[in-house]
């Protein structure tokens, strides 16, 4: 199971010495990751790439991301922030992006780069990919590439008022779902 636990300097490491707590609780049932996960933003939320960093050293399993136009706007920024810090602690990252269209396919290449750029491929999913269901065929099959080439999982959920994700072209490609 993957849990994520909100990271912020709103709640500092309360909600992940909680989720910490619960998978000491139930360890002999299942295996439990943890995502250290800016829901606030890192960016638009200083001192909280700190407290990342510390969720790490307290048990945390993964670095986490979310929407770095949408939300963050700085998407450099954000994304240099939660790769370094992954590089550092040498851990996984998972980000949420729910950056639809063309800006969504922008973050994408953006991870990608640094996926690329560090080597590593097979430690970074991305979460919900509305984009994927929000381009052009040819834009999409583009990303499913790059995710593929890349090695970068994805996770969905049930997609509500988003098309579904293109399960059949990202299994045909390789990319792990």
């Amino acid at each position: 199971v993957r849990s994520h636990a909100q990271v912020d300097t709103d709640c500092g490491l309360e909600r992940l010495e909680g989720v910490l707590a619960a998978r000491a609780a139930h360890a002999d049932r299942c295996r439990v990751e943890i995502v250290a996960f800016p829901q606030s933003g890192i960016v638009r939320d200083p001192g909280t790439a700190d407290l990342l960093g510390a969720a790490i050293a307290a048990g945390a399993d993964l670095i986490g991301g979310i929407d770095p136009c949408g939300l963050e706007r700085d998407p450099v920024e954000h994304l240099d922030t939660v790769f370094a810090l992954a590089e550092r602690h040498q851990v996984g990252v998972d980000i949420h992006l729910h950056e639809a269209g063309d800006l969504g396919a922008f973050s994408f290449e953006l991870i990608a780069e640094r996926t690329s750029a560090l080597s590593m491929q097979g430690k970074v999913t991305v979460s919900h990919a509305f984009a994927l269901s929000s381009v052009g065929d040819a834009r999409q099959r583009q990303l499913i590439e790059l995710l593929a080439t890349n090695d970068i999982a994805l996770t969905t959920v049930a997609p509500g008022n988003t098309d579904p994700l293109p399960l059949g072209a990202l299994r045909d490609a390789g990319v792990r779902l």
